[in-house]
């Protein structure tokens, strides 16, 4: 109950901090920088809003989408054939020395577990290549929606570092002695920049350095949990 409260309150500073972001770019910086009549303005606004699009969708399919429960019932294939032989089809009418050679059952969910599954107590399941469970998107990382997992990292990345870039850009030619704006004409919306500035340059970092982490694990064909049992458990 503590990690669906912790993960609520997650979600709902991220949709503020977005919406806030969002409001600082479109009310503030196009308007009073490079204006809605220009080129740039637009170009600026149609970009921000694509990559807002692709960040929110990739986000919303991790948090939705089912990351690969292990289906009901599911046995390992010696077993299947063993139970076969025997005219068993049904688990639990299998002799009790009926045992997969790698031994992997899940007491939880009184039930055999695929190779590289693992029991998630806070979804309450086994999850096929289970990664992680993520309190930002309330789901655990799983083999059905990693992808979506590191398209949200990545996207992420990206209009992160788009919106920092821009605002750092705008508090700069603000500065410049060639302006016509000056502080007076954002005096109502510094501090809202300011702090999203820095909160979202530190969320750049932060997801920075998740994508490249997941992208490693990626090219490895590990999860962080195999990772952590290779490099760590051992030592």
């Amino acid at each position: 109950e503590s990690d669906f409260c912790i993960g609520v309150c997650l979600q709902i500073f991220l949709f503020l901090l977005i919406s806030t972001a969002a409001y600082c770019y479109y009310a503030v910086v196009i308007p009073l920088w490079l204006t809605w009549e220009s080129t740039a303005g637009i170009a600026s606004g149609v970009m921000f809003f694509v990559l807002l699009a692709l960040m929110t969708t990739s986000y919303l399919r991790t948090w939705l989408s089912d990351p690969g429960t292990v289906p009901a019932g599911w046995m390992p294939e010696e077993l299947m054939e063993q139970g076969a032989s025997q005219g068993v089809l049904e688990r639990d009418a299998l002799p009790m020395a009926a045992q997969p050679k790698d031994g992997r059952y899940c007491r939880r969910c009184d039930g055999y577990k695929p190779p590289r599954a693992q029991h998630c107590k806070q979804c309450g399941k086994c999850v096929l290549r289970m990664d992680h469970h993520c309190p930002w998107v309330q789901n655990c990382v799983g083999e059905a929606n990693t992808k979506f997992f590191i398209l949200f990292l990545f996207y992420g990345t990206v209009t992160s570092l788009y919106y920092s870039v821009s605002v750092i850009w705008f508090l700069w030619a603000l500065l410049s002695r060639e302006s016509k704006l000056k502080f007076r004409d954002i005096a109502g919306f510094l501090g809202m920049l300011l702090g999203t500035l820095i909160i979202i340059v530190c969320l750049t970092l932060m997801l920075a350095s998740l994508f490249g982490w997941n992208a490693y694990l990626l090219m490895r064909n590990q999860t962080s949990i195999e990772n952590y049992d290779i490099e760590v458990a051992p030592s």
